[in-house]
This record gives structure tokens, C-alpha cells and sequence, in this order.
């Protein structure tokens, strides 16, 4: 009888399954989380009919060859998302519907995508989706070939997405981006850890940064950011931009991918050409004399 009244209003493909628990059921609708559409291509539409009753509307606009902008909507609220999609796998941010910064999201939002979404994190501020095989729960990721393929390719277009701010290039929507990108655990001691997805997913990003990470500079620890600025420039150092020289965690991670941090000498060039602040004059002196007292420049040197 169902069927047909669905028959009736235009349905014309049907699943019919057999022995499932309805508790069950009406849980995974109850659970139900509209970003399982994010990566659904043909879906527009979705209403759920049971203890919860709701209509998902998904609508896309393409920003560009890499960028697209999806919204999901619900009668109760609106979620929108920047997806970045190359080599066919995807990473998805939130944006702040009302600022439109892009939003770190939680450790548990944060989860891998093999089109449906799986129990893995990705271990960062987004959600990402790949041709990643999985058990027969479709929850839980197998570490074949297949997996280590897809692995590689969201690293890529991470790399891409971290070669574009570093270059301070234009993106649509990209503010914010940056906090989404940085690892939400040190990646230093994943290698003493349980194998995850995201222990190979920062391994992976880290080789293919190394292609031009380790030829960018970060600013020393001993010195403020306005001014690393100002004389990186007339030493001609390729320094990273202040939104990453600003973040601790950015500088960590830089660290982690192989960028190094600018010594004294490297920018000691540009002192006497500089207009900088009473306070980086300040920091070049402290440094200059614990380098002094620590034996690793003469007077001659500071002269």
C-alpha cells in the first residue's frame, strides 16, 4: 500500500530492506547530518519521513576551476560550505553564513568522506572525501592501495590549497582557510602512534610540500612579526606571509613541513636600510648579546 501511494507521487525507484531493527532506523534518521549530501554530485533534495521529519536542500555555485560554494539548507538552518575538488577528491570548509570566514570545525565534525561519511577524522579543521575503501559498514577505512591513492591525492590539493596562501594568492572566500588547514594534534608524534588516516595524511602532505615549503622562511622566535616583515623584504628572504608568521600553530606546522626559521645573519643586511619599530630595535639588541654571552659572535661581528 506504500508503495503505491509513493508510486502515486512520482517515486520510481524503491529500496526494500529486509530484517532491519526500525529503532534502528529511526536513530540514523534522528543522527542524520545534512553534510552527508556535501559529496552526493546528483542529490538536491532530501526528505526524511519517520521520527524526524525534514526536508535537505542542497544548491552549488562554481567559484572557479577549483572552488564551488554549497549550501544546506534545513527549515530549521543554513549551513554554508567553500569545497575545494581536484584529481576527484574534495575538501570542505565551513563558512560563516553571516561574516563568510571560513571556520575550523570540531575534531568530531571533522570527519573522511568515502562519498558517505566513514567514523574517521581527518585530524584538521575540515571534512574531506576520496576514493577511500572501506569495511562493510562503510564506517570504518581499509588501508589498501587504494586508500594510500586517495591519501595522496587529497595531500595534493591540501599542498595546493597551502602553495596558494604562502604565494598570498587571491581565493574566492578564503579567509579564515589557513585556521582550517593546520593540524588539530602535533604531527611530530604521529609516527609513534597508532596508524590512522591522519597519521598518513600528514606524512603525505608533508612530502609533497617539500617540493617548496623548506625554500620559505619563518619568522625567529625571538622577533616580532611587523617587523620580520619589513626586513625580510629588503633582504630579499622568502619569508612567509604574517598570516602564518602571526599563528603558533601555523609556525609549528611550517616547521613540521621544512621551513626554517631566519637567523640574525639573514636579515642583518637590511638593518641599516630599515624603518622599523623601538621594540624590533629592542629584540635585534637582546639577541645580538645572548648570542654574544652564548659565544656564537664576537664583537667584531656586531660592529
Amino acid at each position: 500500500v506504500q508503495i503505491d501511494q509513493l508510486k502515486f507521487l512520482g517515486y520510481k525507484t524503491f529500496f526494500i530492506f529486509d530484517g532491519l531493527i526500525a529503532n534502528s532506523i529511526d536513530k540514523e534518521f534522528i543522527d542524520f547530518d545534512s553534510s552527508s549530501l556535501l559529496f552526493l554530485k546528483n542529490i538536491q533534495k532530501l526528505s526524511l519521513e519517520g521520527e524526524r521529519r525534514e526536508t535537505f536542500e542542497v544548491s552549488r555555485k562554481y567559484l572557479d576551476d577549483l572552488f564551488s560554494k554549497f549550501i544546506l539548507k534545513t527549515s530549521k538552518e543554513q549551513r554554508n560550505w567553500i569545497v575545494a575538488t581536484d584529481r576527484n577528491v574534495s575538501i570542505a570548509f565551513l563558512q560563516n553564513t553571516q561574516s563568510e570566514n571560513i571556520e575550523a570545525i570540531s575534531e568530531t565534525d571533522a570527519t573522511l568522506h568515502a562519498f558517505l561519511p566513514t567514523h574517521e577524522l581527518t585530524g584538521f579543521g575540515f571534512k574531506a572525501n576520496g576514493d577511500i575503501s572501506t569495511d562493510p559498514s562503510t564506517t570504518r577505512i581499509v588501508f589498501d592501495q587504494r586508500t594510500r591513492d586517495g591519501i595522496i591525492s587529497i595531500a595534493k590539493i591540501i599542498s595546493k590549497l597551502f602553495d596558494l596562501l604562502l604565494k598570498e594568492s587571491v581565493l574566492p572566500h578564503h579567509r579564515g582557510m589557513l585556521n582550517a588547514l593546520l593540524p588539530l594534534h602535533d604531527p611530530n608524534i604521529q609516527q609513534w602512534q597508532k596508524r590512522t588516516f591522519y597519521s598518513d595524511l600528514v606524512s603525505e602532505i608533508k612530502n609533497e610540500c617539500k617540493k617548496f615549503v623548506p625554500l620559505i622562511s619563518i619568522k625567529p622566535s625571538w622577533f616580532n612579526n611587523s617587523d620580520f616583515q619589513v626586513l625580510s623584504k629588503i633582504a630579499k628572504i622568502s619569508s612567509a606571509p604574517s598570516i602564518f608568521n602571526e599563528r603558533d600553530e601555523a609556525i609549528k606546522f611550517m616547521r613540521f613541513l621544512g621551513a626554517k626559521e631566519s637567523k640574525l645573519r639573514d636579515i642583518s643586511s637590511s638593518f641599516i636600510n630599515a624603518n622599523i619599530t623601538n621594540n624590533g630595535c629592542a629584540e635585534i639588541v637582546s639577541e645580538l648579546i645572548k648570542l654574544h654571552e652564548t659565544k656564537q659572535i664576537d664583537l667584531v661581528e656586531i660592529n
